[in-house]
């Protein structure tokens, strides 16, 4: 069983075509943006997380967007641009991954932001669209952008994913097509692997941090029940 850290979903209406085509592909949960108000889930079909990715150009912005929405949803990210933003990510005990989403060479990763990262265990992820919706030119420097960053993420020590960025259910992919993936931009399968658990780690630890009786890591309130 897969995740697919990040869908975006345009309309509510696609919900229940997203959740048939995990549940082909093998996929237990969906994170996913886009959607307008709650997402009922199903008992043993895959389930739908939230997910927020900032878009502040501002340090102040950045904080003011992760106050709002860091008990809202389950996954948060942080285009990579700009060294300031990217180490400012790097650092937030409160973001899961930098996301590459600009290609120009100007916000690429540094080998000081993946070092940050590592010790923070935030994620650099790689959504997979791009490579699957461009074709020629466009897609060669896509994949040396992500090549790229994979290394320069590696040296530093800095966690990567995949995701597959999908606007719709036909660009979701399997588990073995993002190890397939992986390979073409510098992770081998082994890695995958252990970059899907990752996902499902973080995921579990702060569905924990979103529940009601957490209050920090290691401290929780647990109800006891009337004595009979």
């Amino acid at each position: 069983m897969s995740i697919d850290l990040n869908v975006k979903i345009t309309s509510e209406d696609d919900i229940a075509s997203f959740r048939l085509m995990a549940e082909k592909l093998d996929i237990e949960t969906i994170v996913a943006t886009g959607v307008k108000g709650a997402i009922v889930n199903q008992v043993g079909a895959p389930k739908f997380l939230m997910r927020a990715e900032l878009q502040g150009r501002t340090l102040n912005a950045l904080r003011t967007q992760l106050g709002q929405m860091r008990k809202k949803v389950t996954i948060i990210a942080i285009p990579l641009r700009g060294v300031n933003i990217a180490n400012f990510a790097a650092e937030e005990s409160r973001v899961d991954v930098i996301i590459v989403r600009d290609m120009g060479r100007e916000h690429g990763l540094k080998t000081t932001t993946a070092k940050l990262a590592a010790a923070s265990d935030i994620a650099l992820e790689l959504p997979i669209r791009p490579l699957l919706t461009q074709r020629g030119l466009e897609r060669s420097k896509i994949l040396k952008v992500y090549r790229e960053a994979v290394g320069v993420a590696l040296k530093g020590g800095m966690q990567v994913v995949l995701s597959s960025g999908a606007h719709h259910p036909m660009e979701m992919r399997s588990a073995d097509a993002f190890e397939f993936i992986g390979e073409v931009v510098g992770l081998d399968r082994a890695y995958i692997k252990s970059a899907m658990q990752w996902c499902k780690d973080r995921i579990a630890r702060n569905e924990r941090r979103l529940s009601s009786g957490f209050i920090a890591p290691g401290i929780e309130i647990v109800q006891g029940g009337d004595d009979l």
